[in-house]
């Protein structure tokens, strides 16, 4: 009977032991590909990062480009001011000095000096065409604006992907792929 019980405790500290030796594999097996998926997904930030800046780059490249083209349509459009409003249109036409207060006003602008005090009926003595001129060149500076928000608020929605899919784990994978346990 104690050499059955012997035997029992030979197998029983055998089994322990190999039992211990597997967890220690498993657990620096664990360790080997959590380090490993760790350096890779370092790797796959990197990249993300490299790819965004260039991202950025080129979208600051088009938005700079598509701005200098709206400023040149721009100055041409207020060359064009004199063909749209005459010098015969300009002595027939008087600005009241009431439209360059108000006009400045919902500019966010001062009161003009000079113009000011005048009764707002009053001739301002700024001709029609440099008003269209002044509208002209605030309307370009406004689509520029708008071009400008339109083309970060595209890049962001873009970006925003990206990432949502880069957190995921779903970069360059279909959409419907679950992501793997970390």
């Amino acid at each position: 009977m104690s050499d059955l019980l012997f035997k029992l405790l030979a197998a029983g500290a055998l089994l322990g032991a190999v039992y211990a030796w597997h967890r220690s594999e498993v657990a620096d097996e664990v360790k080997r590909i959590n380090t490993k998926a760790t350096e890779q997904r370092r790797a796959e930030v990197a990249e993300f990062v490299v790819d965004m800046s260039a991202r950025n780059l080129k979208q600051r490249e088009t938005n700079e480009a598509e701005k200098r083209a709206l400023q040149e349509s721009t100055k041409t459009l207020v060359e064009k001011v004199p063909v749209y409003v005459t010098k015969l249109a300009d002595s027939r036409c008087v600005v009241p000095a009431g439209f360059v207060q108000h006009y400045a006003a919902a500019w966010g602008m001062p009161a003009v000096p000079g113009i000011a005090d005048r009764p707002v009926d009053a001739d301002s003595g700024i001709p029609l065409s440099r008003v269209e001129s002044v509208t002209t060149e605030n309307a370009g500076i406004c689509r520029e604006a708008r071009a400008e928000s339109a083309a970060w608020r595209a890049w962001y929605r873009v970006e925003k992907s990206k990432y949502d899919a880069f957190a995921r784990g779903t970069v360059g994978k279909p959409e419907n792929l679950s992501n793997p346990a970390r």
